[in-house]
């Protein structure tokens, strides 16, 4: 079965490799960038529990950990990976159930999302952006309660699936992985 069996009207077409290298380099060189958090997976399902089940059955016969963040949205957030220690990047999925006809649908689902962390402001993280990737609506601010967690840079579309570099800001607390349910 495919993860991306819905996928995005969207037109083909990504940022240049050269401007998100640029990007990455402008963050390393800062000394504020701490490594990669995750990969995601954000895919239609016609039943988020089946999903999630399937997933915990994959994993579990692989040895790996199944986790649960508490979700903001109409998905499940569930990490697959060794939480021992707490920088292990890890691999996300965010099976997504029920009507897809937001007007945005097509610039977020399906989509692959690499995640990195930083200790920048989102203020800081948007100027580095901007300097790099000139894109409407890029980078797109991630709240919680008015808090900007992430910067997400739409790095385009490719048969389907958008493609979505993450960017966490200084407001994002590696440790809150602690409170995480764990599933399996």
């Amino acid at each position: 079965m495919s993860l991306f069996t819905y996928r995005s009207k969207r037109p083909d077409g990504v940022t240049p490799r050269s401007a998100v290298k640029e990007l990455i380099g402008a963050i390393k060189a800062s000394n504020n960038y701490k490594g990669i958090n995750h990969v995601g997976f954000c895919y239609k399902t016609a039943s988020k529990e089946d999903a999630v089940k399937a997933i915990t059955k994959a994993a579990g016969i692989k040895g790996y950990s199944v986790y649960q963040e508490p979700s903001i949205d109409d998905t499940d957030w569930i990490f697959v990976g060794d939480l021992s220690e707490v920088r292990n990047p890890l691999l996300e999925f965010l099976p997504h159930e029920g009507k897809a006809d937001d007007e945005w649908v097509d610039y977020y689902l399906p989509h692959i999302q690499f995640d990195v962390d930083t200790g920048m402001t989102p203020e800081e993280i948007e100027a580095l952006v901007k300097k790099f990737i000139r894109k409407p609506f890029t980078p797109y601010s991630i709240q919680i309660d008015g808090v900007t967690y992430i910067q997400r840079v739409n790095l385009g579309c490719m048969e389907g699936v958008n493609l979505m570099l993450d960017i966490s800001t200084n407001n994002r607390d590696i440790n809150y992985r602690k409170s995480w349910a764990q599933l399996a």
